[in-house]
């Protein structure tokens, strides 16, 4: 049995012989990317090498993996760079807007001498809402990945009043990112 999953997940059963299921994960997959591969211990115990397949290993709960959080107290128009080599953006912990008027988080796979905001496309933007009139307490957003977006250069961040833009919001953002 084989099913494609959300954002490019595949579940495979094979014979019940390792091999036979990376296989036809391999082939769900068109060749493409790694499969990363978990038992729920630290060690899942399959041959891929003879396979051609990258094998990620994801520790049991005791295991040490986890995300390092980069603090932004003001993050504004000003890039500021998270990761300055390859890692992966797990997500975010309470992106706070205290402005009325949305916010865009410009999120970059590149080291921060590699971004001009408003001149380089981000990789990805995200939209925080504003909160609904000036005597409220802002708005934030939460978010964490179970395996993150794999940033191949580094991770450079702003905040701006348009998703490609390089106003400054009125007042900074506060944000907690995830990566690793």
């Amino acid at each position: 049995m084989a099913s494609a999953g959300a954002r490019g997940e595949a579940e495979a059963t094979g014979d019940g012989s390792d091999n036979a299921i990376l296989k036809r994960i391999r082939t769900l997959l068109g060749g493409i990317g790694s499969v990363r591969i978990t038992d729920g211990t630290d060690t899942a115990g399959v041959d891929a090498t003879s396979l051609g397949l990258q094998v990620t290993l994801v520790p049991s709960a005791g295991g040490v993996l986890g995300w390092t959080v980069s603090y932004q107290s003001a993050l504004n128009a000003t890039k500021a760079q998270i990761k300055g080599s390859a890692g992966v953006f797990g997500g975010w912990l309470m992106l706070y807007n205290p402005n009325t008027a949305v916010t865009f988080i410009q999120v970059f796979n590149k080291t921060s001498a590699n971004v001009t905001v408003g001149t380089t496309a981000p990789d990805f933007v995200i939209p925080i809402p504003g909160m609904a009139s000036a005597a409220g307490t802002g708005a934030a957003a939460n978010w964490e990945s179970t395996v993150g977006i794999a940033m191949s250069t580094g991770i450079t961040v702003a905040a701006t009043t348009t998703a490609t833009g390089s106003t400054n919001p009125t007042n900074a953002v506060v944000a907690n990112f995830l990566y690793s």
